[in-house]
C-alpha cells in the first residue's frame, strides 16, 4: 500500500510483487529479518536474521503472472543471529557477520558450505566487498573495522578510531575511501591507501545507523536514532539536506541507482522514498507490520526488497521511475545540455585558432 505525495508526471506507485515468510525467532530488539541483498542479475534474494541462517530466495517469481512461493536455499553455520549479508560483485561468494563474532564466506550453490573468518572480540554489525570483490569489509561492536582478502581469506589491515560500536560500513564506487557511521554519534571517512580517517562529520544528535555512499561517492546519507536522515557532501565535506522522518529511529538508507532517490526504513513499520532533487518525501509504504529493518534496491533499480521484524522479507517493482532511474523525458534533457555544452566548447576553441592564424 502506498501514499503518495508529490509524484511526478507519468509516473506510477511502487507496487508489492510478493512477500516471503522468512526467518522466524528473535528477541523484542532483534527479531525478523536483519539484513537483504540482491545477487547481481536478479538470481536471488539473500537475507540474514534472527533465526541465525542466511536465505537465498529464487526471483523467478517477480517476472511471472502467477506468485508461487519458493522454498529458499537455507545456509547454515552460525552459532547466533545475523546481522548483515553481502554478495560479491563477481557473484561468487555470499558473506555473513553474526552476533557469534564471526565472518562466514559462502559459495552460493544448493548444499553451500562455509569457511570462517575469526577476527573481532563483538558482534559483527556490517560487512561490504569492495567494487572489485578482491577485498571484504568488517565492522562490529570492538568499535573496530578490518578488511580481508577473499582469495586467501587473510587479515589485511584495520581501522581503529570510533569510541563505540560501528554499525555501518561500506566501499566508495572506486574503492579508494570508506564510510562508517557509529553510535558515538559521528560518521567517518577513511583513505583506503593511507588507512587513515581524513574526515570526522561530528554534527549528529544520535547514534548513526546507516551510513552509505551515493552510487557516484559524491556525498553520504546517513540516519540513526535522531529520527533524521543526513546527506552530507563528500567534497565540501558540509551538510546538503536534512530530511525529518518523525517516525521512531531510522534503521537504514539504501540510494536508487541513479542516485535522485533514497530508500529509508524506520521503527514504525513504514518505508519511505526520498526525492532527493526535489528534497521532499515521495512515497509512504506500508507492506510490513513491525519494525523495518533493512531495504535495497536491486542494481537495475527496477525492484527493491524490504525485511522486517515481523519476519517477512517483501519485494517491491519500482515503477516510480524510467530507465536509469530518471522521469521521462530528463534522460533527453540531460543529453540535449551536454551536446549544447560541447558545441559551445568547440564553437569558442574554433575562434581561438582563428585569431591566432589572422595574427
Amino acid at each position: 500500500m502506498a501514499e503518495t505525495r508529490a509524484i511526478p508526471p507519468h509516473c506510477e506507485d511502487p507496487s508489492l510483487v510478493i512477500s516471503y515468510p522468512a526467518h522466524r525467532g528473535g528477541r523484542m530488539h532483534f527479531s525478523g529479518v536483519s539484513s537483504i541483498c540482491f545477487r547481481p542479475y536478479m538470481k536471488h534474494l539473500v537475507s540474514g536474521g534472527a533465526d541465525g541462517n542466511v536465505l537465498m530466495w529464487g526471483l523467478q517469481s517477480c517476472h511471472e503472472s502467477r506468485r508461487q512461493i519458493r522454498r529458499p536455499y537455507c545456509l547454515q553455520g552460525h552459532k547466533a543471529p545475523i546481522c548483515s549479508v553481502a554478495v560479491s560483485p563477481l557473484d561468487t561468494v555470499v558473506a555473513s557477520g553474526s552476533k557469534d563474532k564471526t565472518v562466514r564466506l559462502w559459495i552460493p550453490r544448493v548444499y553451500a558450505k562455509s569457511t570462517v573468518i575469526k577476527g573481532h572480540s563483538g558482534t559483527v554489525r556490517s560487512i561490504a566487498f569492495n567494487p572489485s570483490g578482491e577485498y571484504l569489509l568488517s565492522a562490529s561492536d570492538d568499535k573496530c573495522m578490518k578488511v580481508w582478502d577473499v582469495e586467501t581469506e587473510k587479515f589485511a589491515f584495520a581501522l581503529l578510531g570510533h569510541l563505540n560500536w560501528v554499525r555501518s560500513a561500506e566501499f566508495n564506487n572506486d574503492g579508494r575511501s570508506i564510510v562508517s557511521g557509529s553510535d558515538d554519534k559521528t560518521i567517518r571517512l577513511w583513505d583506503v591507501e593511507s588507512r587513515q580517517c581524513i574526515h570526522q562529520y561530528i554534527d549528529i544528535l544520535g547514534m548513526v545507523r546507516s551510513a552509505r555512499f551515493h552510487p557516484e561517492g559524491k556525498c553520504i546519507a546517513s540516519c540513526g536514532t535522531d529520527e533524521c536522515i543526513q546527506i552530507w557532501d563528500t567534497r565540501s565535506k558540509r551538510l546538503v539536506q536534512h530530511y525529518a522522518a518523525d517516525a521512531g529511529t531510522v534503521n537504514t538508507v539504501s540510494f536508487h541507482p541513479s542516485g535522485d532517490y533514497l530508500l529509508s526504513t524506520c521503527d514504525d513499520g513504514g518505508l519511505r522514498l526520498w526525492d532527493l532533487r526535489e528534497g521532499q518525501l515521495l512515497y509512504m509504504l506500508k507492506g510490513h507490520e513491525g519494525s523495518t529493518n533493512c531495504a535495497e534496491f536491486c542494481k537495475s533499480g527496477d525492484f527493491f526488497a524490504s525485511g522486517s521484524a515481523d519476519e517477512q522479507v517483501v519485494i517491491w517493482r519500482s515503477n516510480f521511475t524510467a530507465s536509469r532511474g530518471l522521469y521521462p523525458g530528463t534522460a533527453v534533457v540531460t543529453q540535449l545540455n551536454s551536446l549544447t555544452k560541447a558545441v559551445t566548447l568547440l564553437e569558442k576553441r574554433f575562434q581561438g585558432k582563428r585569431g591566432t592564424e589572422k595574427t
